[in-house]
């Protein structure tokens, strides 16, 4: 990776706002919602011709299959799935994230390192190991955290499948013999992990028992925000939803071109003139040279994230 590894010997990806791209991470526990929200903030992108991709938590090829497997057969320690979890983060990070950040595209994250934080530190491992483990993740430019009542979470979990999932439910933990009553104490220990995130990492916080609509309104007004000037304008205050467009991961463009499939969006001028810039170079540091000072990541220097 340009830059270099850091002292601790792990990658050392750049931190917020040092490189072209933004990246807008959305979090909440089971339910919430957020990823019709984050699948909405794509299809408006994209019909504003802007450069966007998603990627989605536990999707990388390189773990997935391992993961399923070891989720059918219910042999994952907490340990062993938080790892499995940071090396799906890592995969997407080198090959899907960092080169679409770097080539100055929008990258949408449904759920990024404050859902391992969350997650996993209900599920008993230490704020401290966590955060060493996730050391390498950059800090979105937007994190946007989606507040729902279990009870709320849970009836749309109902209304959409008829079953728990074991490791949703928490029931590896042995909080309750019966699922759902597993998975309301183990969601309020996630929530109440994501409260506690809120200051720390900056989330964004929106009320996820709002109408969709007003939730979308609300999460673009934050991404106009911090998208450089020339991308936050008419294009972007006009786009509507597009109309058939898919919002799967197929839809993208790639760094090096158009995206495959009929999900292109139509590229405005100012995106293709920025695309022709010249190239940046990273300092040591990770930072582009002539930027501001960059905000701080996760971590905590050599130590990782502490």
């Amino acid at each position: 990776m340009n830059g270099g590894p850091s002292r601790s010997g792990a990658p050392a990806y750049p931190a917020r706002r040092t490189y072209p791209g933004r990246l807008i991470a959305v979090e909440g526990i089971d339910g919430c919602g957020k990823s019709t929200q984050i699948r909405l903030l794509l299809q408006w992108l994209l019909a504003a011709g802007q450069p966007a991709y998603l990627t989605t938590w536990n999707s990388s090829a390189l773990v997935h299959d391992a993961l399923r497997s070891a989720k059918r057969d219910r042999t994952l320690t907490p340990a062993v799935f938080s790892l499995m979890h940071a090396a799906d983060l890592a995969d997407r990070l080198e090959r899907e994230v960092v080169p679409r950040l770097r080539a100055g595209h929008i990258v949408l994250a449904d759920r990024w390192v404050c859902t391992a934080f969350a997650r996993d530190g209900a599920r008993g491992l230490p704020d401290r190991w966590l955060r060493t483990v996730y050391a390498f993740a950059p800090r979105p430019a937007v994190a946007v955290y989606f507040r729902v009542p279990v009870e709320e979470a849970a009836s749309r979990i109902f209304a959409a499948r008829p079953k728990l999932k074991y490791y949703e439910a928490g029931l590896d933990l042995g909080l309750a013999q019966e699922a759902a009553a597993s998975f309301d104490l183990f969601q309020r220990r996630v929530a109440d992990r994501y409260e506690s995130l809120v200051r720390r990492e900056r989330l964004h916080v929106l009320d996820a028992c709002e109408p969709v609509a007003v939730q979308q309104q609300r999460f673009r007004s934050l991404v106009r925000d911090v998208l450089p000037s020339w991308r936050a304008g008419p294009d972007l205050e006009d786009a509507g939803a597009p109309e058939g467009r898919p919002a799967g991961q197929g839809a993208h463009p790639s760094p090096g071109g158009a995206g495959r499939g009929s999900g292109r969006g139509k590229v405005s001028a100012a995106t293709r003139r920025a695309r022709g810039g010249p190239a940046l170079e990273w300092r040591a540091d990770g930072r582009d040279p002539g930027s501001a000072p960059a905000e701080p990541g996760h971590g905590n220097g050599a130590a990782g994230r502490g």
